[in-house]
């Protein structure tokens, strides 16, 4: 019976045209860099006066924060004018964003404030050799959530 049960919700589940429903979702922003918390020491070496804002620890090829013209050592100290408290901070701003979304942000670069727009790429869609992925959607009450099928 169970068996039977899961045959109906994945029959229902494809023959339903969802896959380019899905795709309608925006993807997540890719911001594309390691970041870490300012150490004491960090804030002394950059010359920075205070501790809030992220660190830049690397920054990867062909991401958003690259194409930017963010290095290794920048601090980020803004987003959209909303100041950065500390990389958890960070992080839960850059949530509100999506793949496409341009963003104006300040960060300290030699101990100068500089500011640029970020031009936010989205998260890539996930890939495998070994099996076939199909995007799909379900609503949930108020939600409409991405579904990942392998």
């Amino acid at each position: 019976m169970k068996k039977f049960i899961f045959l109906l919700l994945l029959t229902v589940l494809f023959s339903t045209n969802n896959s380019s429903f899905a795709q309608e979702l925006p993807r997540g922003a890719f911001f594309g860099a390691s970041v870490n918390d300012l150490t004491d020491s960090t804030r002394k070496v950059l010359s920075l006066s205070s501790m809030a804002g992220t660190y830049i620890a690397k920054v990867f090829a062909g991401s958003s924060a690259q194409n930017a013209g963010i290095n290794a050592h920048d601090v980020l100290v803004s987003m959209d004018g909303e100041k950065i408290k500390n990389t958890t901070h960070f992080l839960q701003l850059l949530k509100k964003y999506n793949g496409g979304d341009k963003i104006k942000v300040s960060y300290y670069r030699n101990s100068k404030l500089k500011e640029t727009t970020l031009h936010l790429l989205q998260k890539k869609m996930e890939t495998s050799n070994d099996y076939e992925i199909t995007y799909s959607s379900v609503k949930s009450g108020n939600n409409h959530l991405r579904t990942i099928i392998t």
